[in-house]
């Protein structure tokens, strides 16, 4: 019977996490978040054995995983950052549709903003929400939790049974 390794025997600190992931060449998230990323995934899989009898492999695959989605993961946390601090003001802003009106384009293209360059006349239209749909549809938008979808994905890196060692517990009928 093999060792059992657990996340904490590989990783003991935030430190040499932070270290280790760092100088992989497969990282891609900067030490502030690496440093968030370990203590979630201490939360999680601390006292969870990993799935894996080469411990150097299964480092590369935390970091394959780190690699693949970890970058989403920030961006999405930067976003979500960026919600939470829009002022009432700024939620309840809205789009601007510009409506452009061309009968002689000639020559005429296509700018970079999306407009055209000769124009015979333009309307905008500003649209702004009160303050209930504001706040439901930037409370839909944080609804998402992108932080339990990517600590998820480092589900498969540990072994989901319960061990031998471990004396079950049943609970049933009392006897009369």
């Amino acid at each position: 019977m093999r060792d059992k390794i657990k996340f904490t025997d590989v990783w003991s600190s935030c430190e040499r996490f932070t270290d280790e992931v760092t100088d992989n060449p497969l990282n891609v998230l900067n030490a502030e978040r690496l440093g968030e990323l370990y203590y979630l995934l201490y939360a999680r899989y601390g006292n969870s054995t990993i799935a894996s009898y080469d411990v150097n492999q299964w480092k590369y695959r935390v970091c394959s995983v780190i690699h693949s989605y970890g970058k989403s993961w920030a961006k999405q946390l930067e976003i979500q950052n960026k919600i939470l601090n829009l002022s009432d003001d700024e939620m309840r802003t809205g789009t601007l549709q510009i409506m452009a009106d061309a009968q002689n384009m000639g020559d005429s293209e296509v700018t970079v903003e999306g407009t055209l360059d000769k124009i015979d006349s333009k309307s905008n239209v500003l649209v702004k929400r009160g303050k209930a749909d504001a706040y439901s549809q930037y409370s839909s938008i944080l609804e998402k939790d992108v932080t339990t979808w990517f600590i998820n994905k480092f589900r498969d890196l540990f072994i989901k049974f319960v061990d031998n060692d471990y004396t079950e517990i049943y609970i049933g009928e009392e006897n009369d």
